[in-house]
């Protein structure tokens, strides 16, 4: 099927004979347009009689002849034949015209509104606003359009069913069904390509709408600013063509039977449509029913008011669903939309693309924030010209209720650098404010995969343009709720383990930073936060999956890293030591393995003799599940069957856990580690205690040392003994001010103990190698350290201090 300039069709009207298929509105229209040009077409086609429409038809030009299809004899097949239908019919007359014998085809409908409105005054980009609020307040045409929209995306018959009855005003049912389908077809190509600009709207001087209804009203719908327009002059014909039951007055509605309720949702969409959003919240909801009203409360409490909701009901099997409905119809600025189970990435990318605000922003539904959450991130983002803005969060135990404050631009005041902040920073998609053009010019979508925001969120720092952040805590992240993801290991739904969770999301992040030309800048950057990212995942992963599974899992992580990194070096390492050890071994360039870490263990108990041929009989339970497998590992000694089974490059150790005192039962020993304290046994009832400072305590701290020296060379004679000199902190505080821990003396009294430790094994061994942590500048507590503001633990900053020092020292 063939288009036509205006200036060829008036050439083409010189023929003969030429046909015109049609005897409804755009036939109409294009009749009046042509005037005398009329007498060049030979007849008009029909291909289903339309007694009606042929009349009309007929009353207004009763010169034109009228034909069907199977008036075969009459019409010749080659000549030309100008199809004068809506865009939503065009392929289906035109394959009825091919069966019929015709090929020489014209779709003509483009050309229409040349011949009426043939004097252009611009063609130029306009706000979607502007052009709403210049139509006339008795005219519906756009809304009801609008509401077929909605109905596509947000599956509300009711609203498909109003534009229905307003296009039969004018339109046979088979065009009506045409055109709802159009619209679809529409909307998806709208938001693949966007607003193409070789389809302008096409407007009078006054900004009437002429054509591009349905394209005006999807753009309002999807958030687009600013579209193309072809500004023409009006004619005189113009009150003759684009006649009241086309516009869809109020009048003309009510004789079609349009009710109060039905107005009453055109006024709504009219509102919706005008509106002014500045920012869009996108909540994928999924069996969150229980949560949902605390969360939704806090939002549409906000200080700030000028935003839209966009509400997406995920399939949810409990009562999600109608928890939305009741909040869509309590707030209107909240758009609901109801969908089958597609997954929290497919929602958040239809929530982008659906967004009408400058910024939008992600938040949890079983999440809460702050009043001024939004205002203080808008504003933020104003007066930064700021492309992305995130605050500091809370993380809200639900099983502990306690809330523990998280820094997310860096550690202790200081600030990351670009390449610290995209490896080290919560990647979560919460707790932040974007530019939608951030998304959109760059097309950033979250793959549909597990850890959805970790393959995007380095991706989105790389590419903005500024990076600010809000240094207070906005945000509260509930975690521990039962039948969340992560606490179920992201299993599927039909409960089977998924030992890949990952992987796919770091592979998919590598390839978008190839896709926008950044691999290269950022490829060094992109290793270690691989290994940072997918360490971080065992460690959510350790307590929740299955010994099999896990296992599964690390093989997985090793493959992938040797997969997308070839020449990258990794090393299998144990380490007994405290829990911040933990914490400083992770920035090594490494992946990092919990289950090969034995923390809340000295190593009197450790290296007790007596467990490794008999363990004691004594049940151990925690409320903490990371606390409870490392107590039950002390308890069974299998540090000996692991060291064996891994036979490990290096073996990390600080003595920070030699500062608890022994418990001794049945023979056997074990440490009165904080976590042993909290824990449900026999022990703390039925065992005797040896002071950490008693000579006893000494002498059986050096005899454990000489077996488990000796053993570690019996079963892993290549291993090396990496001890990191760490000591209980003295002192508290921040970058810029600290102060010594109340209990300093004793402190100092206990590192005295651990320095004679410390001395003692390097003195005696020759295999040890000694790293001098405690050298390290800014040695204190974090006061606001996420895992405990406590002697025993540091801040972030040495931490990598350290972690820099022992890659020196063990790699050169």
């Amino acid at each position: 099927m063939n288009t036509i300039t205006t200036s060829k069709l008036h050439q083409l009207l010189e023929n003969d004979p030429v046909y015109l298929f049609g005897t409804g509105f755009v036939s109409r229209m294009f009749c009046e347009a042509l005037g005398d040009k009329r007498k060049y077409l030979t007849a008009c086609l029909v291909s289903i009689r339309n007694p009606e429409k042929e009349q009309l038809f007929k009353q207004s030009w009763p010169e034109m002849t009228v034909l069907a299809l199977s008036e075969d004899p009459v019409l010749e097949k080659n000549a030309p034949v100008l199809l004068a239908v809506h865009e939503s019919l065009k392929e289906e007359v035109g394959e009825i015209l091919e069966q019929n014998g015709f090929s020489n085809l014209f779709w003509i409908y483009p050309n229409v509104h040349d011949l009426v409105f043939d004097e252009i005054i611009e063609e130029t980009l306009l706000p979607v606003a502007d052009i709403l609020n210049h139509q006339p307040e008795n005219e519906f045409w756009i809304e009801t359009r609008y509401l077929a929209i909605k109905d596509y995306f947000e599956r509300k018959s009711e609203d498909r069913n109003l534009y229905e009855k307003g296009m039969r005003l004018f339109s046979n049912p088979d065009t009506v069904k045409a055109r709802v389908h159009q619209v679809g077809v529409l909307a998806e190509s709208m938001k693949a390509y966007g607003f193409l600009k070789e389809y302008p709207v096409l407007l009078d001087e006054q900004y009437r709408m002429i054509d591009g209804l349905h394209r005006l009203s999807l753009a309002s719908y999807l958030g687009i600013k600013e579209i193309p327009c072809r500004i023409v002059r009006s004619s005189a014909q113009y009150e003759k063509i684009i006649l009241d039951n086309v516009r869809e007055t109020e009048s003309v509605l009510k004789e079609s039977g349009f009710s109060g309720a039905d107005f009453e949702l055109l006024e709504k969409a009219r509102k919706e449509m005008r509106s002014d959003p500045k920012v869009t919240l996108v909540l994928p909801a999924y069996n969150v029913a229980g949560y949902m009203d605390q969360c939704m409360e806090s939002i549409v409490s906000q200080t700030f008011s000028k935003i839209e909701v966009i509400l997406i009901n995920d399939g949810s099997s409990d009562d999600t669903r109608c928890v939305c409905r009741k909040w869509e119809l309590r707030d209107p600025r909240i758009r609901f939309i109801d969908q089958e189970n597609k997954g929290v990435s497919v929602s958040r990318n239809l929530g982008v693309l659906l967004a009408r605000g400058e910024y939008i922003g992600f938040i949890d539904p079983d999440d809460w924030v702050e009043a001024d959450y939004v205002n203080t991130l808008y504003q933020t983002a104003l007066d930064n010209n700021a492309d992305y803005v995130e605050c500091d969060i809370f993380r809200y135990n639900e099983r502990t209720k306690k809330e523990v404050r998280r820094s997310v631009y860096g550690k202790m005041g200081i600030p990351y650098t670009l390449e610290e902040h995209m490896k080290y920073a919560p990647t979560a998609s919460y707790k932040s404010l974007f530019k939608k053009t951030l998304w959109t010019d760059h097309k950033i979508q979250m793959p549909p995969c597990a850890f959805e925001s970790p393959a995007v969120y380095s991706l989105v720092l790389a590419l903005a343009k500024k990076v600010v952040n809000v240094k207070r805590p906005l945000y509260h992240y509930r975690v521990g709720r039962a039948g969340s993801l992560i606490e179920v290991g992201y299993a599927a739904k039909d409960g089977s383990a998924n030992n890949t969770l990952g992987t796919e999301a770091m592979e998919y992040l590598l390839s978008e930073f190839q896709r926008v030309g950044l691999y290269d800048t950022f490829k060094k950057t992109l290793e270690e936060l691989v290994k940072y990212r997918l360490s971080d995942i065992l460690a959510t992963q350790f307590t929740r999956k299955l010994p099999e599974d896990y296992k599964e899992t690390v093989q997985n992580f090793k493959a992938c890293i040797g997969k997308l990194f070839p020449e990258s070096r990794e090393f299998n390492y144990l380490n007994i030591s405290g829990y911040n050890l933990n914490r400083t071994l992770v920035y090594l360039d490494n992946l990092h393995d919990p289950s090969c870490r034995f923390n809340f263990s000295c190593l009197a108990a450790i290296a007790d003799r007596r467990r490794k041929e008999n363990l004691p009989e004594v049940s151990i339970s925690h409320s903490n599940k990371y606390r409870c497998m490392m107590l039950e590992r002390e308890r069974s000694g299998e540090f000996w069957k692991i060291l064996e089974e891994k036979k490990p490059e290096y073996l990390f150790l600080d003595f920070i856990e030699e500062r608890f005192d022994l418990l001794e039962y049945e023979d056997h020993l074990f440490t009165l580690s904080d976590a042993m304290e909290g824990a449900k046994t026999e022990l703390n009832g039925c065992s005797r205690r040896i002071p950490r400072e008693s000579e006893e305590a000494e002498n059986i701290w050096k005899e454990a040392f000489f077996f488990f020296e000796k053993e570690v060379e019996k079963i892993s004679p290549e291993t090396k003994i990496v001890l990191v000199e760490n000591y209980l902190s003295e002192k508290i505080g921040d970058a810029e001010k600290q102060e010594f821990y109340e209990e300093v003396d004793h402190i100092r009294k206990m590192n005295e103990i651990l320095r004679g430790y410390y001395d003692f094994a390097a003195s005696r061994s020759t295999k040890i190698i000694r790293v001098p942590a405690y050298q390290a500048p800014l040695y204190f507590t974090d006061k606001e350290y996420e895992y405990g503001a406590v002697p025993s633990h540091l801040n972030e900053v040495v931490n990598k201090t350290i972690a820099k020092m022992i890659a020196e020292i063990i790699f050169g």
